[in-house]
């Protein structure tokens, strides 16, 4: 079950890679933000998550996966707040959608 999560979030991560090259040299245009491909970024991480806890909970009895769980939890607390304080904040002062904002905020 671990690869499997791992490989499909593989999987994703080539179907973006794939809609933004072709949006980019095969149509020529613009890459849109948010897109497509910002969804199957999304979905590669979540596939990733899902993998890293299957292998933190799996068969473990002891208080290492709530452990683990923390350390993820103060990680991305963390990399949330650099992201909003260097970045995020100055779209909200510009012309930024909410759907900008919201992928935006859900990168980190």
């Amino acid at each position: 079950m671990f690869w499997l999560l791992i490989a499909l979030g593989c999987l994703n991560y080539v179907i973006a890679e794939g809609l933004w090259i072709y949006s980019e040299n095969v149509l020529g245009k613009e890459i849109p933000y948010p897109g497509w491909a910002d969804g199957f970024y999304f979905f590669q991480i979540a596939f990733y998550l899902a993998a890293l806890l299957y292998h933190g909970w799996h068969g473990r009895r002891d208080l290492q996966p709530l452990r683990l769980a923390f350390d993820v939890t103060i990680i991305m607390a963390v990399f949330s707040a650099l992201s909003w304080h260097f970045i995020i904040k100055d779209l909200i002062g510009g012309t930024a959608s909410p759907l900008v904002l919201a992928v935006s905020a859900g990168y980190p």
